[in-house]
């Protein structure tokens, strides 16, 4: 799981510095997107790290197992976190838009007019790597498969204060070599 949760995080933080990502972040222009990508859910998150996203683990288990390999299927929860505040904006042109709502859709699975899913997206940059190549020490692979669940528009309060999260889940296949 440690492998996955690195490769995810890698990929993820690479969206943020990409300009052409609707994750780019730059303080200086203060254009809006992800200011941290944190690996594990710490829960208190400071006002100035939103919106920031959580790559969290949920399940592993077993579904083969052989002599020689560990097969496993891993369920991984990322999550953008938004402050409450900043939910409350509408756009000054069509009040019945709600930015953050829009904000989250397009950095978490933002479409084109064919109905697919951006390439730099969270969805669209997982599922274009799916065996989550990471570079930790040089190109490795992490995973045989990782697949998009669900995704959840939910509020919570359990922060401290109230916060807008986007909760998609991913079922990632591995497999290690025990020999």
């Amino acid at each position: 799981m440690d492998k996955i949760l690195d490769a995810i995080r890698e990929i993820i933080t690479g969206l943020t510095t990409d300009s052409d990502s609707p994750l780019y972040y730059n303080s200086t222009t203060a254009k809006a997107g992800i200011k941290r990508v944190y690996r594990g859910d710490p829960a208190q998150i400071a006002h100035s790290e939103f919106p920031c996203i959580v790559v969290r683990p949920v399940s592993s288990k077993w579904v083969k197992r052989m002599t020689r390999y560990d097969r496993k299927e891993h369920l991984v929860e990322v999550i953008i976190v938004a402050n409450m505040n900043t939910y409350k904006n509408v756009d000054p042109d069509d009040s019945a838009i709600v930015l953050a709502v829009q904000a989250a859709n397009e950095m978490m699975e933002e479409t084109d007019s064919a109905q697919g899913t951006g390439a730099k997206t969270i969805v669209g940059a997982l599922s274009k790597n799916p065996t989550l190549p990471y570079t930790n020490g040089g190109t490795k692979y992490a995973a045989i498969d990782l697949i998009p669940e669900s995704i959840n528009y939910v509020f919570n309060s359990s922060r401290g204060f109230p916060t807008y999260e986007v909760i998609a889940l991913f079922r990632v296949t591995s497999q290690g070599d025990r020999a």
